[in-house]
């Protein structure tokens, strides 16, 4: 398996991330056992550019991870459980990320040794895991965690 960066975050509409992903398989050629997956989240993207991109990434056999509202869900999950009821925004969620991080702040060093507490709050959230666009408070990034593990062992 291969990880590569798909390019600048601040051209990430889902349009854009599937048109980079695409650029990045002619240009590489994947392998055998290589896995391609997108990650998106909803918090500027309509419905039907979720649905497009998703459609595209089924018919490719491509893998798709999509956080609702934001990406933040995800690496808040590493440190805490969200809250019963939670209702924040998108930015009240990126904020309260900064109040659960250990001081300092999120960093990929703190964060990584939780990832199976990450893994597991999120299938806890994720009651419908066969919907094509989760709702709210809910992320699928574990499913790209899940596979990056399994390829690992």
């Amino acid at each position: 398996m291969r990880v590569i960066g798909a390019g600048p975050v601040n051209h990430s509409s889902p349009e854009q991330t599937l048109a980079r992903a695409e650029a990045h398989v002619t240009e590489l050629q994947p392998e055998e056992g290589d896995q391609v997956w997108l990650v998106l989240d909803t918090d500027r993207w309509s419905e039907k550019q979720l649905i497009t991109v998703s459609r595209t990434c089924q018919d490719r056999n491509w893998g798709l991870t999509i956080s609702n509202p934001c990406f933040e869900l995800w690496l808040y999950l590493h440190y805490a459980d969200l809250p019963a009821g939670y209702d924040g925004s998108g930015q009240n969620l990126k904020r309260d990320l900064g109040e659960v991080c250990l001081p300092g702040g999120y960093s990929p060093a703190t964060a990584l040794p939780n990832l199976p507490r990450a893994i597991a709050r999120a299938k806890i959230l994720d009651r419908n895991p066969d919907l094509r666009l989760p709702p709210a408070y809910v992320t699928q990034v574990y499913r790209l965690a899940v596979a990056m593990e399994a390829f690992l062992e």
